[in-house]
């Protein structure tokens, strides 16, 4: 999960809820029986917490759910740009008057249908196996998350160590994380596990009302056929084909893939080998212009740009200067973002049969490009 040190985004429909005061007017009820509908099933659900001195009570009916939190902390809708359906929460920094000062943070997140996992058990250990990164300690807990079954990963990388609980309830996702992990930072221990076990225990789900899409890989993904062969990033929302003969570079990861043909070698670099890289960019940028204007800045030529359109979204082809060898470059902007993509060497007085190999794989995963929601 990325941290809250992340910047805010736009806001969404959600707001922070005040308790009511006055009980309100109670109508005689009506003498004809009513059956269930999907709206008093709703009605139904267990009510929201109520704040107590120090609390403020957090309410989102998009995301369904609702939450206590210390009333000294700031809450953000919608503090991470790069995910939907996080709300943030954060403490007073250590050091107010430092650059990056540490503070107690807690996201909440909603991350959609558990199509593929049933429990929180399942759950927790997928995110482990698709982001490929594991708790730095190993540690898995049973615990609780509103009362539903939790499965706690303690020690998950970032850029300061996490903990997040997992749960499945009613057939959807959430997540709760905790920056840092309580016992990271000493003098952040009494107030993160007061923080957490607050938020953690006051928790309340309830069916949102969200109508966000979440495509799934099988809406999307083409199929594959004699010759070449599906690759699905679900951490990245992509996929796309790849010819044979091309694998996946484990020496990168992600989705960098190799022949593995050693073309020569130069010193400082070892060996080189034909490869292509698509990899998510980020979501700064509203248009293809704004987000190559840092790639300008630092010497690609607009003049070199080829305007092309991959998984029904524009993307910019432009060669990459930088290197010791020509490279062909492109970037691509989806809904989510945008998602670049890097092949080297390509260059026709230094590797020149390296050229038609990157051409095969290029054409190959770009025309059979499709964007899906990112698995969380």
């Amino acid at each position: 999960m990325a941290s809250l040190a992340c910047n805010a985004g736009a806001a969404t429909p959600t707001e922070e809820v005040m308790v009511a005061t006055e009980q309100p007017t109670v109508e005689p009820a009506s003498e004809t029986p009513v059956e269930p509908t999907a709206d008093t099933a709703i009605a139904a659900e267990p009510a929201c917490p109520t704040p107590t001195d120090g609390t403020l009570l957090y309410r989102s009916d998009e995301f369904g759910y609702c939450f206590l939190y210390p009333a000294t902390y700031t809450l953000n809708p919608d503090w991470n740009i790069y995910e939907y359906g996080v709300t943030g929460v954060y403490g007073t920094p250590l050091d107010p008057t430092a650059m990056e000062s540490l503070a107690v943070s807690v996201e909440v997140f909603y991350n959609g249908p558990a199509a593929d996992v049933s429990t929180a058990n399942e759950y927790a250990s997928k995110w482990v196996q698709v982001s490929g990164i594991l708790p730095e300690d190993g540690s898995f807990e049973t615990s609780s998350l509103g009362g539903n079954d939790a499965v706690i990963v303690i020690g998950q990388p970032g850029m300061f160590s996490q903990q997040t609980a997992y749960a499945v309830v009613d057939g959807r996702k959430y997540s709760v994380t905790l920056t840092p992990t309580i016992g990271l930072i000493p003098d952040l221990v009494d107030e993160g596990q007061t923080t957490w076990d607050l938020i953690t225990g006051s928790i309340v789900f309830f069916p949102p009302t969200s109508t966000h899409a979440f495509v799934q890989p099988g809406d999307v993904c083409p199929t594959a056929s004699p010759g070449n062969s599906l690759h699905v990033n679900e951490l990245d929302g992509m996929c796309f084909l790849v010819p044979d003969g091309w694998t996946r570079d484990l020496s990168i990861g992600g989705s960098t893939f190799t022949t593995g043909q050693v073309l020569g070698q130069m010193e400082g670099f070892g060996d080189i080998v034909p490869r292509f890289s698509l990899a998510f960019h980020g979501s700064q940028g509203s248009s293809l212009d704004e987000v190559m204007q840092p790639f300008v800045d630092n010497g690609v030529d607009p003049a070199t740009y080829k305007e092309f359109t991959a998984g029904g979204y524009p993307g910019v082809e432009y060669a990459i200067p930088s290197g010791p060898y020509g490279q062909r470059g492109a970037m691509i902007l989806a809904d989510r973002g945008s998602y670049s993509v890097v092949a080297n060497p390509y260059d026709p007085n230094m590797f020149a049969e390296s050229i038609p190999v990157i051409d095969m794989m290029w054409d190959t995963a770009l025309n059979s490009l499709q964007f899906f929601s990112p698995w969380r």
